[in-house]
């Protein structure tokens, strides 16, 4: 699994493009899709994926504990 930046993310955004870039919702969405279908692949990098949830979707993943749970086992706790 290769590194995902920036650049891929807003290129998979899912048609919800404002001028070339994706709404703050879409970016969410996109970043738990991602990581969900990240999940159990050999190289899937939790502390990334906890980094990019808090990013993306701040109002969701306010603290590391919850955006690690989702990251691990796809529960919210």
């Amino acid at each position: 699994m290769k590194d995902i930046n920036v650049k891929d993310l807003n290129n998979i955004s899912g048609g919800e493009f404002v001028h070339g870039w994706p709404t703050p919702d879409m970016l969410c969405l996109d970043t738990k899709l991602l990581v969900t279908a990240g999940r159990g692949e050999p190289a899937f990098d939790i502390s990334s994926a906890v980094h990019a949830l808090m990013k993306y979707c701040p109002t969701d993943f306010s603290d590391a504990n919850t955006a690690h749970e989702f990251a691990t086992t796809g529960g919210i706790p």
